[in-house]
């Protein structure tokens, strides 16, 4: 289950930051990505890839531009009783790296890809799991 990843708290800037301040805390953490939330809600993420894409780049100034110019807005999730087979079958399918993992309306948790293949390389128990449950989900 994706529950055996966590318990990481989510990091999270306000809807009211600007990029370079999302960038900052995802240095500070050593992360890949930030919640982006107003009033305890999210409404959005941002992550490396949408700098990539969507930062000086293309002209945008990370000092100037609000975040929430340029954070993805369609966030999928996960319940922390997921299987690792169903995560990584949706992050492939939506070209995602990382899932907030929520339970309640409540964010737990952020599951990164990274962080699932580092679980794989050091418990081969994990990988035995989540390989009989990708077989599972393709028979049915």
């Amino acid at each position: 289950m994706i529950e055996e990843l966590g318990p990481i708290t989510p990091v999270v800037v306000d809807s009211r930051a600007m990029v370079l301040d999302a960038l900052d805390t995802m240095a500070d953490h050593d992360i890949g990505s930030v919640l982006v939330v107003e009033d305890k809600q999210v409404l959005g993420i941002y992550t490396e890839r949408d700098y990539a894409r969507k930062g000086e780049r293309v002209g945008r100034s990370a000092a100037r531009t609000p975040i929430t110019e340029v954070m993805t807005r369609e966030v999928h999730t996960k319940i922390p009783d997921s299987i690792v087979a169903e995560v990584l079958q949706l992050m492939a399918e939506k070209d995602i790296r990382h899932m907030p993992v929520v339970d309640g309306g409540e964010v737990l948790f952020v599951i990164s890809n990274k962080a699932i293949l580092r679980a794989f390389a050091e418990n081969k128990a994990f990988w035995d799991t989540t390989m009989r449950d990708f077989g599972a989900l393709h028979r049915t």
